[in-house]
This record gives structure tokens, sequence and C-alpha cells, in this order.
């Protein structure tokens, strides 16, 4: 009975190590072969012990990976059903007029959501806020969404359109930001919750910031690769205050940050 569980138990690790990275799989074979070595050419060792030890070693790596390999899945489920349940809100079907014609179509059929886990449990912490002001919440994953498209393009763009990409996310971005902090007007007036909303902000804040400096990084890039020309322009105010107000006039006309 221990043997057949032994043999079950190696052949468990042999399929999670199959599912696991290259860098693990060559760890794992790497030090097997390293011990079989060691015992067989440096140690006066009998070939059963070396295969006892090597069976160990199966042990002790399918003990040791299963629990992070299981931690990890579990965590990727959860994280793939959040994206879902924001996708389906982001994604979701509204009735427009076209031409005197109703028709039932969705506005943002592409979502970019799935490139920052961070965002995803920052925006489903808050789920409740599409309860309270639902088309405030849809703003705030639009724009947000928005931002990650231009993270997602800006490595192929070029040099000459990428200063532009990176104005416009940063419009997008105070647009997003600014949406999330008008839900103060919406949310219930409790201690607790507007704690909780206060934090968040600042994180939400932070977790856009990082974003827009991945873009500026890569334009900046851009534009040494290419050299000064009459297309290029360097990136002015980043992280100071603009001299003017930047929002959409087709969504809002307030600005916070």
């Amino acid at each position: 009975m221990d043997i057949i569980k032994s043999q079950n138990s190696i052949i468990d690790f042999l399929n999670l190590l199959n599912k696991s990275s290259k860098e693990i799989k060559g760890i794992s074979l790497l030090s097997i072969i390293l011990l079989i070595y060691i015992c067989n050419n440096l140690l006066d060792i009998s070939i059963n012990t070396i295969f006892a030890l090597s069976i160990s070693c199966i042990f002790i790596y399918y003990i040791l990976y299963k629990e992070e390999y299981e931690i990890n899945t579990n965590l990727n489920q959860e994280t793939e059903y959040k994206l879902n349940i924001l996708n389906s809100i982001l994604t979701k079907r509204v009735l427009i007029q076209l031409n005197g014609k109703n028709i039932n179509k969705r506005l943002i059929t592409d979502s970019y959501l799935y490139l920052d886990p961070n965002i995803i449990n920052l925006l489903y912490n808050v789920l409740e806020y599409n309860e309270y002001a639902p088309d405030i919440y849809f703003k705030i994953l639009k724009y947000t969404n928005k931002l990650l498209q231009i993270k997602y393009e800006i490595p192929f763009v070029l040099a000459e359109t990428c200063i532009g990409d990176y104005y416009n996310g940063k419009k997008i971005m105070k647009n997003s930001i600014n949406f999330f902090h008008s839900m103060i007007y919406n949310i219930p007036r409790n201690k607790l919750v507007i704690n909780k909303f206060n934090k968040l902000l600042k994180r939400f804040h932070i977790l856009l910031k990082r974003i827009l400096d991945y873009i500026k990084d890569i334009c900046e890039k851009k534009n040494k690769e290419a050299g000064m020309t009459i297309y290029t322009r360097f990136i002015q105010n980043h992280d100071g205050p603009e001299d003017y107000l930047m929002y959409d006039d087709n969504d809002q006309d307030f600005q916070f940050f």
C-alpha cells in the first residue's frame, strides 16, 4: 500500500513538474542528476541508496512545490474570476439610437484590464460602487481600460506619435482618477466606508501613475533612439501641475486632480 502511495506521489510530482516553468524543471532535474553523480563517483554508496536518496529528493520537491503551485493556481483563478466580473460591466451591451433605430451593441469590445492584476483587485474591491453610481463606475473602468490600452500599444508606435499618446494617456489617467474621486458624493456617509474610499483612491492614483511612468519611459527611449527632429518633443510637467484643465468635455466638467 505504501509503495502504491509512493508511486502515485511520484506521478503527481511529475505531472506538476510538467506544468511548471522551464526554470523549475531545470533546477529539479539538475539537482537529481548532481546527487546521483556525487553519490556514484565521489562516495562509496550502493545503487539502492542512490535510488532512495533520489526518491527522497523527489518527495521534497513535490511537497514544497505543490503548495506553491496550488497557491499560485488559486490566485490566478481568483484574479480571472474578478476580471470576468469587471469585463461584464466594461463590455456590457447598451441601447443606442442609430439612424432612428434602437440598436443593442457593445460600446467597448476590447478589454486590457488583464494587463494589471493590481488594478483588477482594486476595482473589484470597490464593486459595490457599481450599485451606488453605475454610470460613474463604468467610466472609471472605461478610462482605466483606455490607459492600459495605450500601455499595450505604446511599444509599437513611432517616436513621432509617442509623445501625443503620452499626453493623451495623462489626460485619460486624470479622467479616471477624477471619476473615482467623484464617487465620494454617492457612497454611504459612513466613517468606515469613507476611510476605505480615501485609502483606495490614493492606491488607485499610485497604480495609474505607474502605468503613465511606463508610457513615459518608453517614449523617452524612442525619442533617444530616433534623435531630435521636428517631430519629436520633450515630455514636460510629468510630475508637476498642469497650466490648463485636462478633462474630456464629453464626459465631465470638473477636475479634482
